[in-house]
């Protein structure tokens, strides 16, 4: 009775290590072809070897910077397809609730992939991190 005991503890513990490490996967599309310039909540971009989309939301602490996500561009993992991956797509609002709700500890409960429609009707993934910004300390001081 008490080995039983112990292999069902001994289960439970490793299923509940196991979960615990899991990263919920959340997929998002960026369509910013069929909206007009002036309406867009998405600027998708690149610096140097750094690829960003910033959602035009300050919803995240110290709410002064808009929520920006980055990736690494590397050319020879890029994959253009025909057409957009089959992935339950989640809407604009239910990711800004998983920002809101998780802040700065986004990347920690989430992985997630934005999808980028490109000119004719081709599709690229990416996954991004959230790029955290702290409070800037002012690099002046007042003289009285």
């Amino acid at each position: 009775m008490k080995r039983k005991i112990k292999l069902i503890l001994l289960c439970f513990m490793l299923f509940a290590t196991y979960t615990y490490g899991q990263k919920k996967q959340v997929f998002f599309i960026a369509d910013t072809l069929s909206s007009n310039i002036n309406n867009r909540f998405i600027e998708i971009g690149k610096e140097g070897q750094m690829g960003y989309y910033v959602l035009y939301c300050k919803c995240i602490i110290p709410y002064d910077n808009y929520v920006t996500f980055k990736y690494k561009i590397n050319k020879s993992t890029v994959q253009i397809v025909n057409r957009k991956p089959e992935s339950k797509y989640s809407s604009v609002k239910e990711l800004l609730d998983l920002l809101t709700k998780s802040q700065n500890n986004f990347d920690n409960q989430y992985e997630l992939f934005i999808t980028e429609k490109l000119p004719n009707d081709k599709y690229k993934t990416n996954q991004v991190e959230l790029v955290r910004v702290g409070r800037l300390d002012p690099d002046y001081i007042i003289l009285k």
